[in-house]
């Protein structure tokens, strides 16, 4: 995952990429090298299929696979 940090020193931020097991682990400023800096929150971006320039079937055709789904047994389709 990547992390964006901030010095409380100098106030320079940059992002590290750790895995979530190591967001303990203290960060050294890379200008001043002081350890005294702080995790920056942030919120994740969302997508929609939309967004990516995808285009949702035509309407029959998620009928069509409402039928089928229907009609078979154990179907996990997730179609609305």
């Amino acid at each position: 995952m990547i992390y964006a940090y901030s010095c409380k020193g100098c106030g320079h931020r940059w992002d590290v990429t750790k895995r979530l097991a190591e967001i303990d682990r203290v960060e050294p400023c890379p200008e001043c090298k002081s350890e005294d800096s702080m995790r920056v929150p942030h919120t994740s971006g969302f997508t929609t299929s939309e967004s990516l320039g995808r285009v949702k079937a035509p309407s029959e055709f998620r009928d069509f696979l409402k039928v089928i789904h229907k009609n078979t047994p154990g179907s996990k389709m997730e179609l609305d």
